[in-house]
């Protein structure tokens, strides 16, 4: 427990200045499918780069990012991975926690690795934020390792 509270230390640095109030819970996510190997990767890649859409927050995710839950609030982060954990580039939004839906599944990200001579699994949990105020529906996922769990944990409690 020791490192998920010095990762949640290094998230909370990242904030501190922006987010007013108690933090209930912090955590990081990725891009839609960003563990996957997929034929999708390509043109999903060229939309982000050329052709940014306003009213889509994932075009404008970065390859770590950092989801914060305040009583109050839910605000979504921009961030990269750099040492020590990640670098928040930019925020994207916050809303209030009544103007947001979820919905969660497992989901098994796969990946070739030649190196290994197979293919790599990961548990993963895909969620998705759809927001009262218009903006696209949000899909995102959480690793399923503590940190993942907590914060997927405690965005259910408060979302639901």
């Amino acid at each position: 427990m020791a490192e998920i509270d010095r990762i949640k230390g290094l998230l909370t640095d990242q904030v501190a200045g922006d987010v007013a109030g108690d933090i209930t819970a912090i955590g990081y996510f990725f891009r839609e499918d960003a563990a996957n190997d997929s034929f999708k990767h390509g043109p999903r890649f060229l939309r982000r780069v050329f052709a940014k859409r306003d009213d889509h927050i994932e075009d404008r995710l970065g390859s770590m990012n950092l989801i914060v839950l305040t009583p109050t609030q839910v605000h979504i982060y921009a961030g990269r991975a750099k040492a020590p954990w990640l670098q928040v580039t930019g925020k994207l939004g916050a809303w209030p926690v009544q103007d947001v839906r979820m919905e969660m599944r497992a989901h098994t990200a796969s990946s070739y690795a030649q190196r290994q001579g197979g293919t790599t699994r990961t548990r993963m949990k895909r969620v998705t934020l759809t927001f009262a105020d218009g903006t696209a529906p949000l899909t995102i996922d959480f690793r399923s390792d503590a940190l993942g769990r907590e914060c997927t944990e405690a965005l259910e409690a408060a979302l639901a």
